[in-house]
Formats: structure tokens, C-alpha cells, sequence
């Protein structure tokens, strides 16, 4: 929440699961942080919170998913393996050895390799069971990359999805935002910028009242053109 609001970014927080947020279905909101938190208090999701979760993927929403021990441990399938990014076929269920992180440029908009040796500094009594995965596309297209690894093994913990548009970006990690060991606001600002600039207006949505452009978003560009298109002679849309 610290690293949102040195962004600038307006947020609702809830405990309850992706099934129980009505809000991911509003046209204000630009992407989604899911944090379940790591073993034993953690919360593993359901079908519906998946399903949830893909729907905003499809609806051209970024997601930021963090799980200590979803992938590892007693999987469920659910909708949104489609679109997080990660080769669930490869997976290991980790253990206590994630103490620092290399971070990769992944060849689709997001480079964390200048921040490699990066502690880790949320390390739980007893094990972690940070799961260890690698990444592969889903059915949202082949731009899938990976992100974090464990600095001395190499496994990975991190994987993004550039998605093919309409829908939105992904990012999948095995650990927790809050125990990154570097410059957390600068992190935040990298995830935000995949993320709340990924995807595009859901399939078949025609005019989208404010969208004056037509560019699929909502920002001072509208203004601009629509002052143009009044008072200086500019192009008046499809409207």
C-alpha cells in the first residue's frame, strides 16, 4: 500500500477473494493486485476466485498475483492458468532457501536485470515453501518471460505476461511484495506501467462514454481532443 500511494495510485483493499470483488468489473479500474500471503497463513483461492481473475484478464485488466505456495502445493486448476504465465507442468514446491533474487529483462516491456542481488527480507520461521517455477505463455498469446529467479540456484519465482490485446498483462511471483529488498516504490512503478498499460478495450465494446478518442482509456487525452473537436477545428470522432 506504501509503494501504491508513493504512486500516486487510488485503490480499494479487501480480504475477501477475486469472486467478492464487484469492483473488477468497473470500467475505473486498470488492474488488480491479488496478495494471498505465504505459508501457513495464506489463503489459496477457489474456481471462482480464478474465474473472477480471468474474466478481468480478458476484460483487458493487468494482474499482479502473489502466492507463496499456489503453484507448488496441491494445485487447483482454474481459469486463470490460461493467463498467469507460469509452466505448471515444471513446477517445484520450494523451500526455505529464497533469501535473495536476480531479475531478468524479459524481452516484453518489463526489465528488472539491474536490480539482481536483490535480499529478500519476508523469510518466515520454518519454511516459506516459496514455490519454484519457470514461465510459458497461455492462451493469451507467446509473450511470456521470465522475471525473478533465486540468486545462487536459479530457480525461478517470477514470471510476466505480455499479453496479446484485448487482453491484459500479467504477473505471477512465488514471494512476497513486501519482503523485496530493494527500492519498493521503484518496483511498484514498473509492475504499474505493464500492468495499467497492458491489454485493450474488451472485445466488442464499441463507444465507451468519456473515450473520446478511441484509444480504449480514460485520461487528459479525451479532454484535449474533445476541446479540439469543439473550439479548434480537430476531428470529431465516431460520435
Amino acid at each position: 500500500q506504501a509503494a501504491l500511494d508513493a504512486n500516486g495510485v487510488l485503490y480499494v483493499t479487501t480480504t475477501l477473494g477475486p469472486a467478492a470483488w464487484g469492483c473488477l468489473g468497473s470500467d475505473s479500474v486498470q488492474c488488480a493486485w491479488m496478495m494471498t500471503g505465504t505459508y501457513p497463513n495464506d489463503y489459496r483461492i477457489n474456481d471462482a476466485d480464478g474465474s473472477a481473475l480471468a474474466t478481468a484478464v480478458e476484460n483487458g485488466k493487468g494482474v499482479y498475483f502473489e502466492a507463496g505456495d499456489h503453484w507448488g502445493f496441491v494445485h487447483l486448476v482454474t481459469a486463470y492458468d490460461n493467463y498467469d504465465g507460469v509452466d505448471q507442468s515444471a513446477v517445484v514446491d520450494g523451500n526455505d532457501t529464497f533469501l535473495s533474487m536476480n531479475g531478468y529483462d524479459t524481452g516484453f516491456g518489463l526489465d528488472t536485470s539491474d536490480l539482481s542481488g536483490t535480499a529478500y527480507n519476508q523469510a518466515a520461521a520454518g519454511s516459506d515453501w516459496t514455490d519454484q517455477f519457470n514461465a510459458l505463455a497461455g492462451s493469451a498469446g507467446p509473450n511470456a518471460g521470465q522475471l525473478w529467479s533465486e540468486a545462487v540456484a536459479g530457480y525461478g519465482t517470477g514470471a510476466f505476461y505480455a499479453t496479446d490485446a484485448p487482453f491484459g498483462n500479467t504477473i505471477s511471483q512465488s514471494w512476497e511484495f513486501g519482503g523485496f529488498g530493494g527500492d519498493q516504490v521503484d518496483l511498484a512503478a514498473r509492475y504499474l506501467a505493464v500492468l495499467c498499460g497492458g491489454g485493450g478495450p474488451p472485445p466488442g465494446t464499441g463507444f465507451q462514454r468519456g473515450d473520446c478518442n478511441g484509444d480504449g482509456s480514460f485520461n487528459i487525452a479525451d479532454l484535449i481532443f474533445l476541446l479540439a473537436a469543439l473550439f479548434s477545428g480537430g476531428f470529431a470522432g465516431d460520435c
